[in-house]
């Protein structure tokens, strides 16, 4: 009974270390969600849709065409994003803000309000993602401020994390 309990208790403090490590935020950092689209193993890109909020997405992401390279402005606090609030050419962007990295446009939902979009992510982060269909949401950390002109994801991972030792899973 004991060795059960030992057992039980190092899988749940390997698991927990493991959902903790996968979620670590710096202020320097922000992480936001959206749905898979598509991934494209080769360029290292994938196409996600995310939901648009706010008096200027319409008229940002209507005026867009696909493949068109913008800077995405999002609304967040702290180290967490939840919609995008702007669209914005290179050009119109007046400094390096927090909540900002650029993308390549894809398409707009104006009814529903869904921006899509495609953005390069790290070679390391592919195999947190590529079991992944369609549809499956995934949960992106971008940083602040310059860096993320050149690197505009550090991170991406399943929204719903699985262990796959423990049958459980856990979300965010």
């Amino acid at each position: 009974m004991k060795s059960m309990m030992l057992v039980a208790g190092t899988i749940f403090f390997a698991f927990s270390t493991w959902v903790a490590q996968a979620t670590v935020q710096t202020k320097d950092s922000f992480s936001w969600s959206a749905e898979l689209v598509a991934l494209d193993e080769g360029s290292k890109t994938v196409t996600v849709k995310a939901s648009g909020w706010g008096e200027h997405v319409a008229a940002d992401f209507g005026r867009l065409k696909a493949g068109e390279r913008v800077v995405l402005r999002w609304s967040g606090y702290d180290t967490y994003a939840d919609s995008i609030v702007r669209g914005l050419r290179a050009n119109e962007v007046k400094a390096d803000e927090r909540f900002m990295f650029p993308v390549e446009f894809v398409s707009f939902d104006p009814e529903r309000k869904y921006i899509t979009f495609k953005v390069v992510i790290p070679e390391t982060s592919l195999p947190n993602i590529k079991m992944l269909k369609p549809g499956e949401w995934v949960t992106a950390t971008s940083p602040h401020g310059s860096s993320s002109k050149t690197t505009p994801v550090v991170a991406i991972r399943p929204y719903v994390l699985r262990a796959s030792s423990s049958g459980t899973d856990a979300e965010e």
